[in-house]
């Protein structure tokens, strides 16, 4: 479904919106408003959050239809075309890039007026502003194929990113080849620079690897700084068969390979989605399949998170600007998703692992830390709502090279339950040939404390070679409660050099009673804080 040219990264590409041809609704399709309460959206509306305060952008081939009430709302300058692309007065409104954007769109925003009959058109997000870019060139679209420059994807993405909105989807993508690295270098090393951002991309719809291929995951969501979504079959139980896997290869800008990344970071549903249409009229709608609809669910769930985090009154500003950081928004909706059958990050418990000269005894141990084919799992906010607002169990940290970080807690963590973690940085783009410029080796450890913050025996850890996410999901098989610690370990630079790099780390621990009161001021329903001591940063030997 993809291809691409074989011309210089300064000229053009061809390149795919990531959803099937749109079709008359079926009756067993499910609707955003539906997808909602599905992924536990729901506990932010309870709360009051839908939204408001949060911004977020769809870039693709074309704008979205206003025509459609669901986007109504929507004033035209809200509608950005670089120079080179084709405005919204170049499209017909029924025209295929048309059509994708506005079922795109309002999975994300889209807003109910309460008088369009049975269909339920309110989107994940559908309290916050909206906005769109178009990178297609002038007369390039073919079906779902259309043509774009370096010049014009760098436009369209620099304007956002620069004009601080919250969030960026992006469903479409192309083959990875030598002539595409341009634009998984651009959007990520944007991404990279402007981390206020968070960037969901489509993962791809070519279904498993064939061959000798390791991955059908296409640019730009093969980048590390963004969070790259597949899809789920309707009845959200399994992965789709056409949804897109695999890890590629980290390179240097020698095309020395460094170690592998997990190209899927999350799942979500988007088989048989009933959409926005722009066929009929005003309220028509449509059926449609594929990451393209997948990835706005997530993007609707990000802005879900920072339109929380803005409102929260009890939070101080500093906060604030810590909790909508991409990498703390991308470590939540990983730590937070639900482990589908089959999940498999390649732990395995090691009898005898040697850390530092030190030999431990069954250590859980993975080098992968992502299924490769749901990434964390599904997403689940009900799951987020609590580890983000009520508990707000993450923290944005920066690590000096060859340091380690240790968190502990001030309460145990209760027998027979499952510890999830999950650490997320970002790597460096080189603005010339769009190589990884810099990449940090971090890895995440769970270790026994004797409860001063010593540390005792350790029980896990995700030790990837070269990627910028660590995750763990775990039994803690013991018959009491058990004083932890989480410990972020700089290993160095793996490319080029950095002196430090910043991190978001999650957690979803189940702690027995703590004695640290519940903070007053609380802007929502939260449970008890648990309190989080970092008890030395040291390097590491």
């Amino acid at each position: 479904m993809r291809t691409s040219s074989s011309g210089h990264h300064i000229g053009l590409l061809t390149l795919s919106l990531l959803g099937s041809s749109l079709a008359s609704p079926a009756a067993f399709a499910t609707t955003a408003a539906e997808i909602a309460g599905l992924t536990g959206a729901t506990v932010f509306y309870e709360n009051g959050i839908t939204g408001e305060n949060a911004s977020v952008a769809n870039i693709e081939a074309g704008h979205f239809w206003t025509g459609h009430t669901s986007l109504s709302w929507v004033e035209d300058d809200a509608l950005y075309t670089p120079s080179g692309g084709r405005g919204p007065g170049a499209w017909s409104a029924t025209d295929d890039a048309t059509a994708h954007a506005t079922a795109v769109a309002q999975i994300i925003a889209g807003r109910d007026s309460g008088s369009t009959g049975s269909t339920n058109w309110n989107g994940i997000a559908y309290g916050a502003s909206l906005y769109s870019g178009s990178i297609a060139t002038d007369g390039s679209i073919s079906g779902n194929n259309f043509s774009t420059s370096s010049a014009i994807i760098r436009a369209a993405y620099e304007y956002y990113f620069q004009a601080g909105v919250d969030v960026i989807n992006s469903s479409w993508g192309g083959e990875v080849t030598s002539s595409s690295a341009w634009i998984t270098g651009i959007i990520n090393g944007l991404a990279g620079q402007y981390t206020s951002t968070t960037v969901v991309v489509a993962a791809g719809n070519d279904g498993s690897p064939a061959g000798s291929s390791t991955s059908t995951v296409g640019t730009p969501a093969v980048g590390l700084n963004v969070i790259s979504v597949g899809a789920l079959n309707a009845a959200g139980t399994a992965v789709a068969s056409y949804s897109s896997r695999g890890t590629v290869d980290i390179a240097d800008s020698s095309g020395n390979v460094v170690g592998t990344h997990v190209a899927v970071q999350i799942v979500t549903y988007g088989t048989d989605v009933t959409v926005a249409s722009t066929t009929s009229n005003s309220t028509g709608s449509s059926t449609g399949s594929g990451t393209s609809y997948a990835a706005p669910v997530v993007a609707g769930a990000a802005s879900l998170l920072v339109s929380a985090a803005k409102s929260n009154t009890s939070w101080s500003d500093d906060t604030i600007a810590d909790a909508t950081d991409s990498r703390v928004i991308k470590a939540i909706l990983m730590n937070s998703a639900t482990k589908i059958e089959g999940w498999d990050n390649g732990q395995t418990a090691v009898e005898s692992y040697t850390f530092n000269g030190t030999s431990y005894s069954n250590v859980i141990v993975t080098t992968r830390a992502l299924d490769t084919r749901s990434g964390a799992g599904a997403l689940n906010l009900t799951s987020a709502w609590s580890q983000y607002i009520t508990n707000a169990s993450w923290t944005l940290a920066t690590i000096a090279s060859g340091f380690t970080d240790t968190y502990t807690f001030d309460a145990s963590v209760s027998s027979q339950s499952v510890i999830t973690v999950t650490l997320a940085w970002y790597a460096g783009y080189n603005s010339t040939d769009y190589s990884i410029s810099a990449l940090t080796d971090l890895d995440l450890q769970i270790w026994t404390t004797d409860g001063d913050g010593n540390l005792l025996a350790l029980l896990a850890t995700s030790a990837t070679a070269a990627d910028t996410t660590e995750h763990l999901s775990f039994l803690l098989d013991t018959d009491t409660a058990t004083s932890i610690a989480i410990c972020v370990v700089s290993n160095g630079t793996v490319i080029g050099t950095e002196n430090s790099v910043t991190y978001a780390l999650a957690w979803d621990l189940e702690f027995v009673t703590s004695a640290i009161p519940e903070p007053a001021g609380v802007a929502f329903a939260c449970g008890t804080a648990m309190l989080i001591l970092v008890v030395w940063r040291r390097r590491a030997t």
